[in-house]
């Protein structure tokens, strides 16, 4: 009888524990957790552009890279230089003051491999499931360069004589528009067993159209004969619009999550 009722106890409180610890909800380790997001693998790509700041026309520039579906993503890119930025302007370019760069770019890619970069043993982590390695991409670029150009011009002028000269100030205005067929590598740098930091590099060939526009308004009717200094933007070509082929090149360093 005392064994009966000592095995009716032990069952009893084996149960009562077991229910007790079936109650309690599973809290996963950090560890197990961050493993977990790497599995599912990163969606959005935050990367800086390096070597636009030391373009002639330097900006700093940042881009978002939305990881869609399949292999494809979105890329958007912008770029902001002031006039204090610029380190290859020289100070009669600066004088007249108003300098400023924007830039911006939209980029579809297509990426060519599985895109599974994992971290065998000893690791054993998982650091992206999503689209990376090799891509083609298709992108449109966009700069703007507001600045004035200073000159002299004639005033009063009549059968090409004019009675007086007088210096001006006027807003000049370079657009950029171009297109690029790229082909590009992005990868994740091997710092840690979860790094996140990648880098990318790429190039492209296109066509790029400039576009030089003057603030006529601001300059008066009878003015005669003009001398012009544009802040160096057509480097000795008299030209308000060219087309040319282009070449796009550079890397990118981003950070994936």
């Amino acid at each position: 009888m005392i064994r009966f009722h000592l095995l009716l106890v032990a069952g009893l409180l084996t149960g009562f524990v077991t229910s007790a610890l079936a109650q309690v909800p599973y809290v996963a380790s950090a560890d197990t957790l961050r493993i977990r997001s790497l599995e599912r693998g990163p969606h959005w790509v935050v990367s800086v552009a390096p070597l636009a700041f030391f373009d002639l026309e330097n900006t700093l520039t940042v881009g978002v890279e939305r990881l869609l579906a399949g292999r494809h993503s979105l890329l958007a890119e912008v770029g902001y230089g002031p006039r204090a930025l610029n380190m290859w302007r020289s100070s009669r370019f600066n004088e007249s003051g108003g300098w400023e760069t924007w830039r911006g770019r939209a980029e579809w890619r297509i990426y060519l491999g599985s895109g599974r970069h994992m971290r065998r043993p000893p690791f054993n982590r998982v650091v992206a499931v999503k689209p990376m390695g090799r891509y083609v991409a298709f992108d449109l670029f966009y700069k703007q360069v507001n600045s004035f150009e200073t000159g002299t011009m004639g005033r009063a002028c009549e059968d090409g004589t004019c009675q007086y000269y007088q210096r001006f100030r006027s807003p000049v205005q370079k657009s950029v528009w171009a297109g690029h067929v790229k082909l590009g590598h992005q990868r994740f740098l091997d710092l840690s067993a979860d790094s996140r930091l990648l880098i990318d590099v790429y190039i492209g060939l296109g066509f790029r159209q400039r576009t030089i526009s003057h603030d006529e308004e601001s300059i008066p009717d009878d003015a005669g004969q003009r001398w012009v200094s544009s802040g160096g933007f057509t480097n000795g070509l008299n030209l308000d619009y060219l087309v040319t082929p282009n070449i796009s090149t550079g890397f990118r360093i981003g950070y994936a999550f």
